[in-house]
């Protein structure tokens, strides 16, 4: 009879925990992938100053070169753009690569249509182009204050929007 009542409580509290975890794995996940993008746009700049040369970060879907549209939930790669702009060529040195992450829907601003394809880093540190807003969404269902956003100055200085925030201002 024992046994029977602790497994019947075991099963109760298991289902009220279920949800809770993976609402907890899924602003883990968004908040990982943001923090990715925050960390390799930092990398990107850095690097450019570093090396006294342009580097870039562009939406990839292959890992290999630059997508045509900015799809950034497909992934991204970052690279020395020693050749054509923006674009990776035979001269280019790829330093970083993200895949795609599971559980993600989408990686856009709240004007898919505005979206840059690619930020490129001068030896300053200054970005072209810059001013971007990314809100970071993850596959259905949503949890509440799941949403993240990432920021990206017009001197091309990325920050991560404090969570619960519904847009970068």
């Amino acid at each position: 009879m024992e046994c029977l009542i602790a497994l019947s409580m075991m099963a109760i509290l298991s289902v009220l925990a279920v949800p809770t975890f993976r609402d907890l794995l899924v602003r883990r996940t968004v908040l990982v992938t943001a923090e990715a993008l925050v960390d390799d746009l930092r990398f990107a700049r850095t690097e450019a100053l570093k090396r006294g040369g342009q580097v870039s970060l562009c939406s990839s879907a292959n890992g290999l070169s630059c997508s045509q549209s900015a799809i950034w939930v497909e992934g991204w790669i970052v690279f020395v753009d020693g050749g054509n702009t923006e674009m990776v060529d035979g001269s280019d040195e790829i330093l970083r690569l993200q895949t795609r992450q599971s559980g993600m829907a989408s990686i856009a601003s709240d004007k898919p249509a505005n979206d840059k394809t690619s930020f490129s880093f001068r030896p300053t540190g200054m970005a072209s182009p810059a001013s971007q807003s990314f809100k970071f969404t993850p596959a259905a269902p949503v949890p509440a204050n799941s949403l993240r956003w990432v920021c990206i100055s017009s001197q091309g200085r990325p920050r991560l929007a404090t969570s619960g925030a519904t847009s970068c201002s």
